[in-house]
């Protein structure tokens, strides 16, 4: 994607893209719409990689896809996220990922969640 991925966002949250703002945190990325003063998160995200990743499906999804519009907006985001766990290669440095077995909350998780890292730039998608 050689565009901006806040210009595809904006389209996604339904906001001027020219009002996002990218908090690139240690660990997570952070898009803010910031009309003013009252900042409202638009998203949060593990890692650029997840960031285009999301962006790209649900552009996909929304072109080829009809009834994707129609779900409510957790719906989207769930289903969005959900197909990254089908990439074959980072979207920021084109290396490979790598699923290990989530082991922060085993002890708590009833559902094992992925976890999907590149093991290039170590972005983590999951």
């Amino acid at each position: 994607m050689s565009e901006d991925p806040t210009t595809y966002l904006g389209l996604i949250v339904e906001v001027d893209p020219e009002l996002l703002v990218v908090d690139d945190a240690e660990d997570s990325i952070a898009v803010r719409d910031e009309p003013g003063s009252a900042a409202q998160t638009a998203g949060e995200w593990p890692s650029e990689a997840a960031l285009l990743a999301d962006v790209a499906t649900f552009v996909s999804l929304e072109e080829w896809l009809p009834e994707f519009e129609a779900l409510d907006g957790v719906e989207r985001d769930e289903s969005v996220a959900r197909l990254r766990v089908f990439l074959k290669a980072c979207l920021t440095c084109g290396g490979d990922l790598e699923e290990r077995e989530d082991s922060r909350n085993a002890a708590t998780v009833e559902v094992s969640a992925p976890d999907l890292s590149c093991t290039d730039c170590g972005a983590v998608l999951f």
